[in-house]
């Protein structure tokens, strides 16, 4: 049973260190779109109007058919259901689509009061950045998933991981670009004096989609990865996704924000035999890590 409150009672960072968020659901109340500006030819904002949605969370089960594992050090995975409409925990919810480009402010417009969460949609591929200022940070979910490298003869000798890392970087130039260079800043950032800020930083693929150096003994005797499931043990497991999950936390005394990163990994367990046959006995998404990004960077990349 996971309660609605924990997300409260526990703190965001605490509470993401706990939990894999491996899903935003929309419930009543429809899926707030009001933008302002348009995505795919500059930086798109989302209206103050609807900044601030109500989040509920909900445990997970299953995953193809199978239930998911979770252990007392690594707990049942969530979603959290978003609502237009009360009640639930509020929270800054920032959308994205596909080579688009959004922002929200992180103000209370609606006066809601006492926002002290921050979530964008989970990434597996987008940027997030984050500039200005400490208690009105602004918060940007970039996307460049159609560009591609330039074509050249020197790539008919190039081997594929060559090519993977050279469509990367040209994922992430294009989304430095747009960050920079494609207008509707935020008035906090235009307005500020130089030098005033912490300087912009952002989460890219490879941040959060890294090597994770995950071992089955060191997870199972730190109790984050079962040793029996259905009845056989747990002898290997196989990486099946990685994703990552932004977010940010209020200080409710000072008002300033920390934003963090939540990385996890989808893992499919097998019992292997005497004879080396392999079954599935199930899967488990893990918390790999949280760590903070904006403003003191602890991961993550200065956009300069």
């Amino acid at each position: 049973m996971v309660d609605n409150n924990k997300l409260t009672l526990l703190g965001g960072r605490d509470f993401m260190r706990l939990h894999p968020v491996v899903a935003l659901h929309y419930g009543g109340g429809g899926v707030p779109r009001t933008i302002k500006g348009n995505g795919a030819t500059g930086l798109a904002s989302v209206d103050s109007a609807c900044r601030i949605l109500w989040a509920n969370v909900n445990p997970v089960i299953n995953y193809m058919g199978l239930n998911l594992a979770h252990t007392t050090m690594s707990r049942k995975a969530v979603s959290l259901t978003l609502s237009t409409v009360a009640p639930g925990v509020p929270i800054f919810h920032l959308p994205y689509n596909n080579d688009q480009n959004f922002r929200v402010t992180l103000v209370d417009r609606q006066g809601v009061g006492n926002v002290n969460f921050f979530i964008t949609e989970f990434v597996d591929g987008c940027s997030v950045y984050i500039e200005g200022s400490r208690t009105a940070p602004t918060a940007y979910h970039i996307n460049a998933v159609s560009t591609q490298r330039r074509t050249s003869w020197k790539q008919f000798y190039w081997s594929d991981a060559r090519k993977r890392r050279a469509d990367w970087r040209a994922k992430y130039a294009k989304m430095d670009h747009r960050f920079k260079t494609e207008g509707n800043i935020a008035k906090s950032v235009m307005n500020a004096l130089p030098g005033t800020l912490p300087p912009p930083t952002k989460i890219e693929n490879h941040d959060y989609m890294g090597d994770l150096g995950l071992n089955l003994a060191a997870l199972q005797h730190a109790n984050r990865a079962p040793t029996v499931m259905m009845g056989q043990s747990v002898d290997g497991f196989e990486l099946m996704a990685q994703q990552g999950t932004i977010f940010g936390e209020r200080n409710i005394g000072s008002g300033e924000w920390k934003f963090y990163v939540q990385r996890r990994a989808l893992l499919r367990y097998l019992h292997i035999d005497i004879h080396g046959v392999p079954t599935q006995l199930g899967f488990q998404w893990m918390v790999v890590n949280v760590e903070q990004f904006w403003p003191t960077a602890k991961t993550g990349r200065i956009v300069v």
